[in-house]
């Protein structure tokens, strides 16, 4: 359990410094659908004690503020990296460059008590870092 957790830390680190070398791009996002919910198949790279104690799946959602083939390959490269384990269930939420989708998007995954958030980009991370 302790070598899972280990793992998916270590992905999402590696994403996260990845994101760091793409930041900045300024541009609009210009996704004409509304934000987007889907689920994946469920990854080993992460795992809190208290849900693999209850036998229940870890809840990993990835929000990304805009379609943009920077953004989606992170979000694509990361859930590779966490459907090699069976105890982890993946939502990827996309606001489609609406910032009022994404503040809501973000509030409901809290209120969901989802297990871990991995936000990607800047404008993603920052309103989690304010509450």
């Amino acid at each position: 359990m302790k070598k899972t957790m280990l793992t998916a830390m270590t992905a999402i680190s590696v994403m996260i410094a990845a994101l760091t070398g793409c930041g900045g791009s300024g541009a609009a996002g210009t996704a004409a659908a509304p934000a987007e919910k889907t689920s994946e198949a469920p990854d080993a790279a992460e795992q809190s004690a208290p849900a693999a104690a209850e036998g229940k799946k870890v809840r990993v959602a990835i929000v990304q503020p805009m379609t943009h083939t920077s953004l989606d390959q992170i979000r694509d490269t990361i859930i590779a990296n966490l459907t090699e384990d069976t105890d982890i269930e993946i939502v990827t939420q996309n606001a489609n460059g609406d910032t009022a989708a994404l503040t809501s998007i973000l509030q409901n995954l809290k209120s969901e008590k989802t297990d871990i958030i991995v936000p990607i980009a800047t404008s993603t991370a920052s309103p989690l870092t304010r509450s």
